[in-house]
């Protein structure tokens, strides 16, 4: 089993590095960044 774990989806004062801005705008393409998630990871394309 595989996975990650993101814990600051936000920035906050001292860190910049959220998913979506300290007033809450987005940051990112969020469809885009789904899309790359969706993906599957390199040792399922070897067979």
């Amino acid at each position: 089993m595989f996975g990650y774990c993101y814990t600051q989806l936000t920035d906050v004062f001292q860190e910049k590095n959220g998913v979506v801005d300290f007033e809450r705008g987005r940051k990112l393409d969020l469809a885009r960044l789904r899309e790359i998630q969706q993906q599957a990871a390199a040792y399922e394309d070897e067979g």
